[in-house]
């Protein structure tokens, strides 16, 4: 927590709950399960970010990083990622080591397509994804099988895969200012 501390210059306080507190963690046993690192307009996230493996809940919402380390594959208990309004333009491969994670939002002006590891995310319950700049979703899409909320709101994608059609377990599915030419017969 030092280097967040010196990346955003100021001290991150203890909290026995996250709730509203943008900048605050959450200790369990004697280690940290939530943090939040949201509001401070850091443009890097410490490589070491990845050293926090009982990481449960991640927010690094409202804020100017472009990348994530490769680390964030580490961690592997997280179930919560919160990169919303960021400007981020990449997601590192690593991100599919993230098999716990049950909802993940992402709203970047900058993002152009998930790494294909993306899809191994199978506990993905909820996703949203406002990236105007993404036109495309990998083929292997409707592997995320746990997939129950797809936002996919603002968006300009050209095709949904026809992968979709395996998404099973999907309610809720939000396609609103696209301009796709239809919808795959598998759905």
């Amino acid at each position: 927590l030092e280097e967040i501390e010196i990346i955003t210059g100021s001290k991150i306080q203890p909290s026995s709950y996250m709730g509203i507190s943008p900048y605050a963690y959450v200790i369990k046993e004697g280690h940290v399960t939530e943090l939040g690192i949201s509001h401070k307009g850091i443009k890097k996230v410490p490589d070491n970010i990845g050293d926090l493996i009982y990481l449960e809940e991640l927010d690094l919402s409202w804020n100017n990083f472009k990348t994530l380390p490769e680390s964030i594959g580490n961690l592997t208990r997280l179930k919560v990622l919160d990169l919303n309004t960021t400007k981020i333009n990449r997601l590192p491969d690593a991100i599919g080591n993230l098999t716990a994670l049950e909802e993940l939002r992402i709203n970047s002006l900058k993002l152009k397509q998930l790494p294909e590891s993306f899809c191994k995310l199978k506990n993905l319950r909820s996703l949203m994804l406002k990236c105007i700049e993404l036109k495309h979703l990998p083929g292997s899409f409707g592997e995320l099988e746990s997939l129950e909320e797809l936002d996919l709101w603002g968006n300009f994608l050209e095709a949904l895969p026809e992968s979709i059609g395996k998404l099973k377990k999907l309610k809720t599915l939000v396609l609103r200012s696209h301009h796709l030419p239809d919808i795959p017969d598998s759905f």
